[in-house]
């Protein structure tokens, strides 16, 4: 018997993990999966495996932004797993509550649409390099 409050509360004893639980648990932890798939997965309350984790300190693997997929990195604060989620991250969170519009622009070598934040005027690299590569025309 425990008391909590002046109350009277019955703990539930000889319920502990084994350890094969425990490496089942981490094992699919560190697959990437969420607490609540895990306690699905082991037949076992979700609170029980917040509190396993809680009292081991596992941090969860940083995910993905766009894709949460697991992050692979040294890098702390990676938000994505590829340039490709980056580029559709950022697409599709564009500033809604103004104008999208305004983030509307045309290269100026290909004449190709494309999204930017900045006053660019070039869709990519190649693009850029092209227009410097452009022979000046005399003015007699």
């Amino acid at each position: 018997m425990a008391y909590h409050r002046g109350a009277q509360i019955q703990v539930k004893e000889g319920k502990t993990m084994t350890q094969s639980q425990k490496n089942t648990i981490e094992t699919l932890r560190a697959t990437g999966m969420q607490y609540a798939e895990i306690a699905s997965e082991m037949g076992m309350s979700l609170s029980t495996i917040k509190m396993y984790f809680h009292r081991k300190k596992k941090p969860a693997p940083p995910r993905c932004d766009q894709c949460h997929r697991p992050l692979i990195t040294t890098n702390k604060k990676a938000r994505f797993c590829s340039a490709s989620c980056r580029c559709k991250w950022h697409q599709s969170h564009l500033d809604v509550s103004s104008d999208p519009e305004k983030y509307i622009r045309y290269c100026h070598v290909c004449g190709r649409m494309f999204y930017s934040t900045k006053n660019a005027s070039f869709c990519s690299r190649p693009c850029y390099y092209q227009s410097r590569r452009k022979v000046a025309v005399d003015h007699e």
